[in-house]
C-alpha cells in the first residue's frame, strides 16, 4: 500500500543493536518482523530506507542509494 510500517532510531535506541551500542563499521540490528503497531508483517516485498543523520541533518554516504528491498516469506 506504500505506507510506512516501521521507524527505528538506532542512535537513541542503541539497545536494539546486537551488541547494545552503535559503532563505526558494521552494526547488526535484529528485528522481529513487526510493524509499529506490533502486528506481524504479511508475506511480500517491502522497501526500506536507511537515513544517515549528523546533528539532525541528513547526509549521503558514498553517494549510495539508501532504498533497498526486503522479502518476507513464511
Amino acid at each position: 500500500t506504500g505506507r510506512p510500517v516501521k521507524f527505528v532510531d538506532l542512535f537513541n535506541n542503541q539497545y536494539l543493536l546486537n551488541d547494545g551500542r552503535l559503532r563505526i563499521g558494521w552494526n547488526i540490528f535484529r528485528w522481529d518482523g513487526r510493524d509499529d503497531d506490533g502486528d506481524q508483517l504479511a508475506n511480500g516485498v517491502y522497501l526500506y530506507q536507511i537515513d544517515f543523520r549528523v546533528d539532525g541533518k541528513q547526509i549521503s554516504v558514498n553517494n549510495a542509494n539508501s532504498i533497498e528491498k526486503l522479502v518476507i516469506i513464511k
